[in-house]
């Protein structure tokens, strides 16, 4: 994430806190972790994430509210931060293929991964990010990019990089189908999709 994201997170998450008093429900709508380039292939993608998984999804998502402000503070020493607490999604995922692996996130393991939205309670109040895209199904099969970022404590996804598996065939996020890399790979067959991932991550 970076500064300028930061310091916009900080101040969306800050309202999130404070005015929760004055509402039954704090709806927030935080940036995202980064802006996506339209023509970004899926070579360049997969060079920007940490990691890239071919996993099914073990259980049912959950939402829970994660402070923020001790990493960001010490990634932006100096700066006064004031309380961050963000709402965050999270899946429990079993790994069939790691493209590209990164510290626990490798083939065959068992992973948790996240992503900013949802709804939980804080301090006794009740706060929601709104998601773009419904949260990962139990039982489904993804194809999804992550970042290792140390402000969260989980592996983070945006919407953009998940690519469910869908009656053999690869469906792209609605919001992502504009982007190069969508492109290249949906509608392809789980096979062919899997071959075009390990090429462009040159396994």
């Amino acid at each position: 994430m970076n500064r300028g994201a930061v310091a916009l997170a900080c101040l969306v998450a800050s309202v999130a806190v404070t005015g929760a008093s004055h509402r039954k429900e704090e709806v927030v709508q935080p940036p995202p972790l980064q802006v996506i380039p339209a023509g970004q292939t899926l070579a360049e993608r997969l060079a920007f994430v940490h990691a890239a998984l071919l996993v099914r999804v073990a259980g049912p998502a959950q939402s829970r509210a994660v402070d923020i402000s001790g990493a960001l503070q010490r990634s932006n020493p100096g700066v006064a931060l004031r309380p961050v607490v963000m709402v965050v999604t999270e899946s429990d995922v079993v790994v069939l293929e790691a493209f590209k692996s990164h510290g626990a996130m490798m083939t065959g393991a068992r992973v948790r991964i996240a992503t900013i939205g949802g709804r939980a309670k804080w301090g006794g109040r009740d706060l929601m990010i709104r998601r773009r895209a419904p949260d990962l199904e139990a039982g489904a099969t993804y194809l999804v990019m992550l970042r290792d970022e140390q402000e969260w404590e989980t592996p983070m996804f945006v919407d953009d990089d998940v690519f469910r598996i869908e009656g053999g065939r690869v469906a792209a996020p609605r919001l992502a189908r504009e982007t190069s890399y969508a492109k290249e790979l949906a509608g392809l067959s789980e096979t062919d999709a899997i071959e075009h991932v390990r090429r462009a991550s040159g396994k």
